[in-house]
């Protein structure tokens, strides 16, 4: 089968979703190391005699700030960069289609009004029909689209690195004779378990559940709107397809 014009743009997003499961797993070693430092840092003697029905401690956690790696904003600002190539990908290619010639300096606009949006199109839209020049426009934050205000956004963000982790965990213990299933991984893990002797006699495992998320300064959690503006970028893609003449 004949390549597409749009195959780069497609591998592009492609690069980009690789980004964001790396990113995500790092989010998940990040917890999970998280969850043990918890762990190895807890006196024993402070839950000897905790009562048997109790399910928190009462004692500060202290994981109420946790550093973002700086190579997470790296990772980010990596996938904005392939998901923006994809965009302007798509403007370089439908400048060909239109025009029948190659444009110099097209790109893939996002402009927060109209008057920025006509004056890219003068100049990064040169080529594009006036039903693609329309097109485009849909896509712009002023006409209410999110998606390429948010990746516009997170793309200046990450100039500045403003990460925050927002962790929910709670500490939690079973009275048991034996290692709790699932507490290393897989389906119904509990996370992390420590075991400690508890005054009864009997063993008690300490277990710590923790979810970590990484947000934006607004409060946006970062893995979850990567993925909607990548399939939205896709989708964008899929539907300028058969726009192209083969």
């Amino acid at each position: 089968m004949a390549p597409h014009p749009l195959d780069g743009a497609f591998e592009r997003v492609k690069r980009a979703g690789e980004h964001i499961e790396d990113l995500h797993r790092r989010i998940l070693a990040l917890t999970d190391a998280q969850q043990r430092t918890v762990l190895d840092s807890l006196d024993p003697e402070t839950i000897r005699d905790v009562s048997m029905d109790t399910e928190i401690l009462p004692f500060d956690l202290n994981v109420d700030t946790v550093t973002v790696p700086l190579d997470f904003g790296v990772l980010i600002g990596e996938c904005c960069y392939n998901l923006r190539a994809a965009l302007d990908y798509l403007i370089y290619e439908l400048a060909i289609n239109d025009s029948g010639r190659v444009q110099e300096n097209t790109q893939f606009p996002i402009e927060g009004s109209q008057e920025f949006f006509s004056k890219a199109t003068r100049s990064r839209l040169r080529g594009l029909s006036c039903a693609h020049v329309a097109d485009i426009e849909r896509f712009q934050p002023y006409k209410g689209c999110d998606w390429t205000s948010d990746l516009k956004a997170i793309s200046n963000l990450d100039k500045h690195r403003k990460l925050t982790a927002t962790p929910a965990h709670r500490l939690s213990f079973l009275f048991l004779s034996h290692q709790p299933p699932g507490a290393y991984g897989g389906p119904g893990a509990l996370g992390p378990a420590r075991r400690v002797e508890h005054s009864s006699g009997r063993d008690v495992f300490v277990y710590f559940p923790l979810n970590l998320t990484i947000t934006l300064s607004g409060g946006a959690p970062i893995i979850e709107t990567l993925r909607v503006i990548k399939l939205r970028v896709a989708e964008t893609l899929e539907a300028f397809k058969p726009e192209f003449k083969r």
